[in-house]
Formats: C-alpha cells, structure tokens, sequence
C-alpha cells in the first residue's frame, strides 16, 4: 500500500517510517518518570528489546495494517516522537497512537503530526472513521485528540492494561464526514 519510503510533511515535522536510529532516542524517553504510563507498553530493560517491536512495525507496515511514523524535526532531524495509525479489524475504522518525548511536549507537534496522519487515513487509506483512546488522566493527549476534532464515544473502564491493574480510557473518534 504505502512504499517504507513514503514520508509525510508538515510545517515543522517530517514523518517517516521507523528505523534502528530512533531506538536511542525512544529508549531515553522511557527512562523519563511515567513516561510509559499511558501507553501498553512498559519500559524496556535493554536497547535490544526494542529490536523485534520495531520489526514488527516494518512488517506490519508491508502488510498494510499499520503505519507506524517517526517524527523528525524536520530543520535538524531530530528525533521528537511517533504516530502510528492501524486498522484494528474493524472495516472503515482506524485507530491512531503516539508519543513525544517530554522535551518536546507542549509545542504543537503532535496536534501538527496528528493532522497530517488523518488527512493520510481519510485520504489514502480509506477511512471513514479514526478513533484514538486516552488515559482520563493525560488532559494532554485528551487535548491533541480535540484539536483533531475528535469527539467522545465512549468511557472504557477496562481500556489499558499495566501489570495486573486495568487503567480506564476515554474512546474519541472523527468520522470521515467531519473532515474537510
């Protein structure tokens, strides 16, 4: 569907597909204090635990399921985050994720990111609907989500799982109609 080559660009960002370059710079960011809270993933132990996840979003990407973005700044190349958009089985229904390492938080990257990759989904891949979930507690990502013209569908008690303790969400979607 979409070539490992193929980048989106905004203002002040470059998307691109992930590499082994980011992996430093992402296992630094899940060294900052709660960091990972939000996310189903936990902090690797090691760099090389990052290896087979980022393989997996290379293949999932070939597949078509899934496209996982670096996002770049795209005057000096550094590294401030990734987006990814999947479909999670649902037809018509996508779902993005993301994060910025807490340096760059606060700056609108990611609402600027985000943009870029629902224009992606409602333009190139077909989507009529793209959903993205947030812990209740991370007003920060609640608010990307609502510059995205994201709205709430749903409280999710059992939304994410860390350890043995279910953590609630809040699902919000945008349908394809409410796009220009």
């Amino acid at each position: 569907m979409l070539p490992l080559t193929y980048t989106l660009e905004t203002e002040r960002c470059r998307l691109r597909a992930p590499s082994e370059s980011d992996l430093p710079a992402i296992f630094e960011a899940s060294r900052e204090p709660g960091f990972c809270d939000g996310m189903a993933w936990s902090p690797p132990a090691t760099l090389e635990e990052m290896r087979e996840p980022l393989r997996q979003n290379l293949e999932r990407w070939r597949q078509g399921q899934s496209f996982t973005f670096t996002i770049e700044d795209k005057a000096t190349g550094e590294f401030l985050g990734r987006i990814s958009i999947r479909n999670l089985g649902k037809p018509g229904v996508w779902n993005i994720g993301y994060f910025l390492r807490p340096r760059h938080q606060g700056r609108g990257y990611m609402t600027e990111a985000g943009r870029a990759v629902m224009r992606l989904g409602f333009e190139a891949l077909g989507a009529e609907e793209i959903e993205a979930c947030c812990t209740l507690w991370n007003r920060r990502s609640e608010r990307v989500l609502q510059r995205l013209r994201m709205t709430f569908v749903e409280y999710v008690p059992e939304g994410l799982k860390k350890g043995d303790t279910w953590v609630p969400e809040n699902r919000m979607s945008r349908r394809r109609s409410a796009s220009p």
